[in-house]
């Protein structure tokens, strides 16, 4: 199962965005409200979402248009979790968060609103903490 957030525009350049995305540490900051018992050590990150669904991510790999992580946990699900950065024009850029999962079909149909959910919530958060932040020079 693939699902896609929708794609923000943010006012900042793609290599500021997509470093700020490496720091695993900067996730936090994307999650929804209703996410909570954040932790993480540098190298993964877990955190529970409504409906007592925990979720261990660790950094799996990177280019220089994504940062992709990967679920360590496998309750519901296995999955990978990609913050996409594409150029776009006056040092501005998108951003999408794009995540492939493995699991049951029947289980799949019931899940994909709630994860459809959070990558959106995610998604916006990440626009919204760019936008706070002021470019280094």
């Amino acid at each position: 199962m693939k699902l896609e957030s929708q794609e923000v525009k943010i006012p900042k350049n793609a290599e500021f965005t997509l470093n700020y995305l490496h720091d695993l540490h900067h996730l936090e900051k994307f999650l929804p409200d209703d996410c909570f018992n954040w932790q993480c050590d540098g190298i993964s990150c877990s955190f529970e979402t409504k409906g007592n669904i925990k979720i261990i991510l660790q950094k799996d790999h990177s280019d220089n248009q994504s940062v992709s992580y990967k679920s360590l946990s496998t309750h519901p699900m296995s999955f990978t979790l990609k913050g996409k950065v594409s150029e776009d024009s006056d040092n501005t850029c998108k951003v999408q968060f794009e995540m492939n999962a493995t699991i049951n079909p029947i289980v799949g149909t019931m899940m994909k609103p709630v994860f459809t959910d959070l990558i959106n919530k995610m998604v916006n958060r990440w626009a919204g903490v760019m936008n706070n932040i002021p470019l280094q020079n």
